[in-house]
């Protein structure tokens, strides 16, 4: 039984009762909306290989009645699928441009901080600041290690069980971003930081740390074809 509180701000959910509908009826529908179509033939054989909702988030901003999905006069197809090249190419450059600096930093960090702290830093606990964080890096590297398919993780696990991880030099090649960003983050040793900072030409680690945690959200973004961050 439910409280008077919660009877008060409960709100009914509905059943989803709509029906898959065939890519002409689709269209039929943005017409009726007010979109244009200067080559329908050519946008049926762009939605059999981008999907209708992949679409609708580029023309969101087409639209006058976000409720109703109304068009605002003159709102055309082609320049959805506009946008959605120009977010697709943005995308690409990006992610590259990201992905060089990902293997920078990684190489960096994981030179300098086992030649400063040995071959497993990343698994002893007192050299980092935040023990919470620290678990949890150390649990997504399990994960991580159990995933991949590398020859070099097969090799080694095949040779040697003791300790329990490879080394950094493997380990960390097949962490993800956020796991190496939070690692570095998380160095209780501020020189150390310091010192791969000063790699990347910046004065101090604070600089570092704030563009590879933005970084490594933009990063996601990208990954799981976020599109309202990118776009507007």
């Amino acid at each position: 039984m439910r409280t008077r509180a919660e009877l008060i701000f409960y709100t009914p959910m509905e059943t989803y009762t709509k029906q898959p509908i065939s890519i002409v009826d689709q269209m039929e529908m943005l017409k009726n909306r007010g979109l244009l179509f200067d080559d329908e033939q050519a946008a049926v054989e762009c939605l059999k290989i981008i999907s209708y909702f992949r679409l609708a988030n580029y023309w969101k901003p087409m639209e006058s009645d976000k409720v109703n999905h109304v068009f605002k006069p003159k709102s055309k197809f082609e320049n959805v699928v506009t946008l959605y090249n120009f977010d697709k190419e943005l995308r690409t450059l990006i992610f590259s441009a990201i992905q060089s600096i990902e293997i920078a930093l990684r190489t960096k960090v994981i030179q300098i901080v086992s030649s400063n702290c040995g071959a497993f830093w990343f698994a002893d606990k007192s050299l980092f600041s935040n023990t919470t964080i620290f678990s949890k890096c150390l649990s997504n590297i399990e994960e991580e290690l159990q995933r991949s398919k590398e020859d070099f993780l097969i090799e080694h696990f095949a040779k040697y069980d003791n300790p329990p991880y490879p080394p950094a030099w493997k380990t960390l090649e097949v962490s993800s971003f956020g796991t190496l960003s939070k690692l570095y983050c998380n160095l209780a040793d501020n020189n150390l930081k310091k010192q791969i900072a000063r790699e990347f030409g910046l004065p101090q680690h604070l600089y570092l740390e704030s563009w590879i945690k933005s970084l490594s959200v933009l990063r996601n973004c990208i990954a799981h074809h976020a599109r309202q961050g990118l776009m507007w």
